[in-house]
């Protein structure tokens, strides 16, 4: 295995909530919006077709998700890594899948429901469309 290293290049917004960077030399990226936050970590498309996935449930309330704070995130790619580090030989890991990663799950970690009611989230600029904004392609 590589020498372990991570970095964010990037985390913010809201409606999602998300992050990129790198773990032990592979991108990853972060998202949360609805009831749910993932990462995807390593593959030709990070995105699209990822090395490896891990989703959640979050919060109790619709959009919840898409504004937890910049710490909850972090807390969340924290946990990612550990469970990335630690993987099962299926590269996909589901809560609901009942495996041993997923039934790792910590009820330490943060998880809060949105306050601001009647506040959806309309606008969902994903990675392929900020990326289009700031002028790659």
């Amino acid at each position: 295995m590589s020498e372990q290293s991570f970095r964010i290049d990037w985390l913010g917004g809201n409606c999602p909530v998300q992050a990129e960077g790198e773990i032990d030399g592979k991108p990853f990226y972060f998202r949360a919006r609805g009831e749910r936050w993932s990462m995807s970590i390593g593959g030709n498309d990070v995105v699209g077709e990822p090395e490896w996935y891990y989703e959640e449930p979050y919060g109790d309330e619709d959009f919840a998700a898409g504004w937890m704070t910049e710490d909850e995130a972090r807390a969340f790619i924290d946990r990612s890594i550990a469970l990335f580090r630690r993987r099962p030989d299926d590269p996909t890991v589901s809560p609901e899948g009942g495996d041993s990663v997923a039934a790792a799950r910590s009820s330490s970690l943060p998880s809060r429901s949105s306050s601001l009611e009647g506040e959806g989230c309309r606008e969902d600029l994903g990675i392929g469309q900020r990326e289009a904004d700031n002028g790659r392609s």
